[in-house]
């Protein structure tokens, strides 16, 4: 019975070392966000210390958050720069280095449906000329598997050698 209070205390000091190393995450999210100048927000800070949006809103750490912020105002730092606004040109030749990928994948998207038509359509034609032969279509090979058709007197479709060692190796009796 000794055993049960040595892990949980072990399972307690696993919890308060993870919670203090998250605090501790959260603080230096805090000190480089007011050196670089950057908004603090709670949302922010959690995203940046990878933590709970719960965490930041724990009362402990809400008030080093509120001190953080209330700093930052009482410097009168300037949020972070926003990028200047991009000229027309610059808009422009996004616009056309879009419509030519765009018109790229088109193209692309077309020949993919043309070799799909004709994939099918060889499939079609090779059920058709199997029922002209009177072969039955569950014995028609797939085209493209490399199967040879070769039709003896028999009417009955004949693998290549290569598929008859394959079955033969998946045959359980000899």
């Amino acid at each position: 019975m000794t055993a049960a209070p040595d892990r949980t205390a072990g399972m307690i000091q696993a919890r308060r070392s993870n919670s203090a190393a998250k605090r501790e995450r959260i603080q230096t999210v805090l000190e480089r966000m007011q050196r670089d100048s950057t908004p603090i927000t709670y949302a922010h800070v959690a995203r940046q210390a990878q933590v709970s949006t719960w965490l930041v809103y724990a009362p402990d750490v809400r008030e080093i958050i509120e001190a953080a912020r209330a700093d930052q105002q009482t410097r009168g730092s300037q949020p972070a720069r926003r990028q200047p606004r991009r000229s027309a040109d610059d808009l422009e030749t996004d616009l056309a280095l879009a419509r030519a990928e765009i018109a790229k994948s088109r193209a692309e998207r077309d020949e993919q449906h043309q070799q799909i038509r004709l994939a099918l359509g060889a499939r079609l034609d090779n059920l058709a000329k199997a029922d002209l032969v009177g072969i039955p279509s569950g014995l028609v090979p797939p085209c493209g598997f490399g199967i040879s058709t070769r039709l003896a007197g028999t009417g009955r479709y004949e693998p290549a050698r290569r598929s008859l060692r394959n079955s033969r190796s998946m045959r359980s009796t000899p």
